[in-house]
């Protein structure tokens, strides 16, 4: 009995699995792809989520100075290319109204990255959002594919 409860969960979660990543993948296209150049007078900020199971199923708009960056979510295992201009950018998340906020003082000519993840909430997970090295961001971004509209 104790076996049939088990392998019935299993299935009903293995059915459920594609519901919680079929809206990503129309967004999902070539896997990581180093810029080549960076546009005069600008920087290079890599933003991107690594894949993980906890939280799969939860995205969020990634806006940077209070502008959308995109109007592709952040998904699970995915990332976004953003030139900045030189100076101050703020980049801020939210689920359910608990904010995320990272800050990239950018200087031109220069290749930041963004990392965001989702963090235990109440009722549902939270987005967060921090700076890395690029050691750390080129090791983890290259499991992620490129998100943007293919509408």
């Amino acid at each position: 009995m104790k076996r049939k409860s088990i392998l019935l969960l299993l299935g009903m979660c293995l059915a459920l699995f594609p519901v919680f990543t079929s809206g990503q993948n129309k967004y999902m296209t070539t896997k990581f792809q180093a810029v080549d150049s960076i546009p005069a007078g600008k920087a290079l900020i890599y933003i991107y989520r690594p894949g993980a199971f906890s939280g799969s199923a939860i995205h969020y708009t990634v806006k940077v100075n209070d502008t959308a960056l995109s109007r592709v979510h952040l998904y699970n295992g995915g990332y976004f290319v953003y030139f900045a201009d030189p100076g101050q950018n703020i980049f801020t998340a939210s689920v359910a109204d608990e904010p995320a906020m990272a800050l990239v003082n950018a200087e031109a000519g220069e290749t930041y990255f963004v990392k965001g993840s989702i963090r235990t909430g109440t009722w549902v997970g939270r987005p967060f959002l921090e700076t890395v090295s690029k050691e750390t961001g080129l090791k983890e971004i290259v499991k992620c594919k490129l998100l943007q509209d293919k509408e």
